[in-house]
């Protein structure tokens, strides 16, 4: 199952500017990820974490470290640290002015919009990869 978690930022006005910049290319990082993984390890584990529609990045928003080693692999070709792209569940800012916390859309430009869609997206994309290796990826999947 994919793990989730909430980011409390300060900042309203600047985390927007910050999540908008990292929404309109994270999923497309995403996917190049998952389709063009450097090993194994990585891809199995992006199998595994799943269709990500939502903000991710470890230097931004760091990985608690009782759940860090769920998203680090070693490449067997080379034997680095492979960080795997863990996605936040909300981020919310605090507004001074009204002394609230206030969301802000952690969402990715280009990923699918509802659970439906994303379904049928991450569908489709996993009938591809068994097109692709067969049902290695129901192994991978820990479905075999």
């Amino acid at each position: 199952t994919q793990s989730t978690w909430e980011a409390v930022v300060s900042t309203q006005s600047t985390w927007e500017a910050v999540v908008s910049t990292q929404s309109t290319w994270e999923f497309k990082i995403w996917e190049e990820m998952i389709t063009k993984p450097t090993c194994k390890a990585q891809f199995r584990r992006m199998l595994q974490v799943g269709l990500i529609v939502t903000i991710f990045d470890d230097l931004i928003f760091p990985t608690p470290e009782e759940e860090k080693e769920k998203f680090i692999t070693t490449d067997e070709k080379t034997g680095k640290k492979v960080t795997i792209p863990h996605p936040v569940h909300a981020i919310r800012a605090w507004n001074a002015s009204t002394k609230t916390y206030e969301l802000i859309d952690p969402h990715l430009d280009g990923a699918p919009d509802s659970k439906e869609e994303a379904d049928k997206y991450w569908a489709a994309m996993l009938q591809r990869f068994r097109e692709g290796y067969g049902d290695e990826i129901d192994e991978m999947l820990g479905q075999s």
